[in-house]
C-alpha cells in the first residue's frame, strides 16, 4: 500500500496528469478512494508556490529559446486561456471559480494550470495597505475601505521613539495595556498603577499614549498587524522618499515608508502597497536637521 500511494503522491505532481492521473492509479491498484483522494491532493498541491513564483518567469523566458521554445509556449498559452476564461466566467466569483477549478480532477484542471492561472491574473498572494498609528485618524481612514477584503493585509506603524524596549516611546500596542482615557475604552501606555504614563515620539502626531478603538477592535480580531518604528528608522525613511523621490512626507507619515522598506524587497514586483502619505514634511524638516545635529531652529 505504501507504495501505491506513494506512486499516487508523485504522479499528482506531473503537469497535465495531475489529479486525474492519479486518482483512477490508485483506485485501481485497491487503495480506499478516500485515501487515495487524500495522498493525491496533498501531492498536487505541494508545487503550488514554486509554481506561483517562478512558473510564468520560466515559461516566458523559454517560450522563445530553441529546442524547448514550443513546450513552454504550449503551457503558458493554457495558462492564459484557463485565466482569461475563468475571469470571463467568474467576474467577482473569481477566487471561489480558482478553487473548483484547482480541486475538481477534470481534464484542463488541477493545480499547475490553476495556479499558472492565477499567476498570470496578477491574483496576489499578498497586499499590504501600510499607515502611521498615533490617535488614529488618518489609518483608519485608509483601512476603512479594505476591512472587508481579507486578501488585503493591514499594517499600522506605531511611533517606538527610541525604542519600544525603553521608556521613551508611544508605541501603544506593543507597550500598552487596556484602559479608559478621553472617554474611550482602548489600549493606552501606563505605568504600574494604571495611570497614563508619559510618552515620546520625534512625531508630535504620533506623540500620543493611546489608540482609537477601531484600531484596538482590528488588533483583538487579528485583521491589522501593529508594528513599532522607531524615530531612527522614520527619519532615515524621511531622508530617503525625500532624496529619491523628491516626496517631502511628514515624520508621522515616515513612519509607514520605514516599515515599507522593511517588507517590499520580500515581495514580488507585481504586488501593491499603499502607504498612506497623511502630510508634508517641509514642517519637519528643521526638526530632522536638529535630530542630525545641526545648529538650527525655527
Amino acid at each position: 500500500m505504501l507504495k501505491h500511494c506513494l506512486i499516487v503522491f508523485l504522479v499528482s505532481m506531473v503537469p497535465v496528469i495531475e489529479l486525474r492521473g492519479a486518482i483512477p492509479y490508485g483506485v485501481g491498484f485497491g487503495l480506499p478512494l478516500w485515501l487515495t483522494y487524500c495522498v493525491a491532493i496533498a501531492g498536487n498541491m505541494l508545487p503550488v508556490p514554486v509554481i506561483y513564483f517562478f512558473a510564468r518567469r520560466v515559461l516566458v523566458w523559454g517560450s522563445g529559446k530553441p529546442v524547448i521554445g514550443k513546450l513552454f509556449a504550449f503551457f503558458l498559452e493554457k495558462g492564459e486561456r484557463a485565466g482569461q476564461k475563468l475571469q470571463k466566467k467568474a467576474g467577482r466569483g473569481l477566487y471561489w471559480a480558482l478553487l473548483l477549478f484547482v480541486g475538481i480532477p477534470l481534464p484542463g484542471t488541477g493545480a499547475w494550470t490553476g495556479t499558472l492561472a492565477a499567476s498570470l491574473l496578477d491574483m496576489d498572494f499578498k497586499k499590504s495597505v501600510l499607515a502611521c498609528v498615533g490617535g488614529g485618524s488618518n489609518a483608519i481612514g485608509t483601512f476603512y475601505h479594505f476591512i472587508e477584503d481579507k486578501d488585503v493585509q493591514l499594517i499600522g506603524c506605531e511611533a517606538a521613539g527610541r525604542g519600544a524596549d525603553t521608556p521613551e516611546t508611544a508605541a501603544t500596542i506593543a507597550t500598552g495595556r487596556l484602559g479608559i482615557f478621553h472617554g474611550m475604552k482602548s489600549y493606552f501606555c501606563q505605568d504600574e498603577y494604571g495611570q497614563i504614563a508619559p510618552v515620546y515620539s520625534i512625531s508630535a502626531g504620533l506623540d500620543y499614549p493611546g489608540i482609537g478603538p477601531e484600531h484596538a477592535h482590528l488588533y483583538d480580531t487579528g485583521r491589522a498587524e501593529y508594528v513599532p518604528v522607531t524615530d531612527e528608522e522614520a527619519v532615515e525613511a524621511f531622508e530617503y522618499l525625500s532624496r529619491t523621490e523628491g516626496i517631502i512626507p511628514a515624520i508621522e507619515s515616515a513612519h509607514a515608508v520605514a516599515y515599507a522598506r522593511k517588507i517590499v524587497p520580500q515581495m514580488r514586483k507585481d504586488q501593491i502597497v499603499v502607504i498612506t502619505i497623511s502630510g508634508r514634511g517641509d514642517k519637519d524638516c528643521a526638526a530632522i536637521a536638529r535630530y542630525r545635529g545641526e545648529d538650527i531652529h525655527e
